[in-house]
């Protein structure tokens, strides 16, 4: 969703499950994430909420690190 320039996890979710979503976003999807169909936004917030912060914290303090 971030890569693809979504401002936010709504209206990715929205656009994507309307039809809406710009072609080459569908297209990327499939082929560089093997994404045939989005899950909803409650679906990946489940997802997402089972991963625990600290898991997360290394990447973050790679990138932080990165852009300094």
């Amino acid at each position: 969703m971030l890569i693809l320039k979504y401002p936010s996890l709504r209206q990715f979710d929205k656009q994507t499950r309307s039809g809406e979503a710009d072609p080459t976003v569908v297209h990327n999807l499939k082929t560089l994430f093997g994404v045939e169909k989005t899950p909803s936004d409650t679906g990946m917030r489940e997802r997402l909420d089972l991963v625990a912060p600290p898991y997360l914290r290394g990447a973050y303090q790679a990138v932080h690190r990165s852009l300094q």
